[in-house]
């Protein structure tokens, strides 16, 4: 039996959607920059509707989760070769050479973002598998219970390990995962697909559309966007200041 937050996901989304295509890419410290200015900006902008971006990575980058320990994450060759930046959220550390990124954002006077974080995880990667299943990929989201940890025997990668509700192939071979960070101004969900389910721009971009369309709960809330030019210049300086400066990466 549903519950009444399931029963609100599926049968209305999230309604209307602003929906950017980031077809400029950018260095890794102003992409975090950018998630986090579109979190604190779009709670004050008219209208409060979430926004959901698509975009790239100007060079070959590799981001950590906020609490991973960078020493014992990254090695020296990494280090020297990619551009490495620590996330705003959790989670392990993703090689972004080899995937489709994604950001959504949702304000905190939604009705989404007060559901538990397992509820609108589990929700987010059941329109990812759909979204994959519309372009003729096959993957299920998994219910196994492991909890991810950046320490001790396991492996510091997000994709070596699926968790609860990631997604996952038919072999158990994770597909798509995602970390989140919840704040007073809204929900920050930064997620990540891996190449292989979306081969060739034409997948690609049928995909992004596929999955705007699920997570709105209809085609007509699906709104193409861009930031205002202020909001990307406040994301310059914020790259400039927060994330690209060594303090930040080395954080832990």
């Amino acid at each position: 039996m549903q519950s009444e937050e399931d029963s609100f996901l599926a049968e209305r989304g999230l309604g209307p959607l602003r929906v950017w295509c980031d077809e400029q890419p950018r260095s890794a410290a102003l992409n975090m920059a950018i998630d986090e200015v579109l979190l604190r900006e779009m709670h004050e902008s008219a209208g409060k509707v979430p926004i959901l971006r698509y975009y790239d990575w100007l060079r070959p980058s590799v981001s950590i989760g906020y609490f991973q320990r960078w020493r014992e994450t990254m090695d020296i060759c990494e280090l020297e070769s990619l551009d490495v930046i620590r996330r705003w959220t959790g989670g392990g550390k993703v090689d972004h050479r080899k995937d489709q990124t994604y950001t959504l954002v949702v304000s905190r006077d939604h009705p989404f973002y007060y559901l538990p974080p397992a509820k609108n995880y589990r929700w987010v990667h059941r329109q990812v598998v759909a979204a994959l299943q519309q372009i003729g990929t096959q993957a299920l989201v998994t219910d196994r219970v492991d909890s991810f940890s950046p320490r001790g025997d396991h492996s510091p990668n997000c994709f070596d390990r699926p968790v609860q509700f990631d997604v996952v192939d038919d072999d158990g071979g994770k597909v798509a995962g995602a970390a989140q960070r919840r704040t007073r101004w809204g929900l920050l969900h930064q997620g990540s697909v891996v190449e292989d389910g979306l081969s060739g721009d034409e997948n690609r971009q049928a995909w992004q559309v596929a999955l705007a369309g699920l997570l709105s709960g209809k085609r007509s809330g699906v709104i193409d966007w861009q930031p205002p030019e202020q909001w990307l210049q406040q994301a310059q300086r914020l790259a400039e200041e927060k994330y690209a400066p060594k303090s930040w990466l080395e954080k832990f």
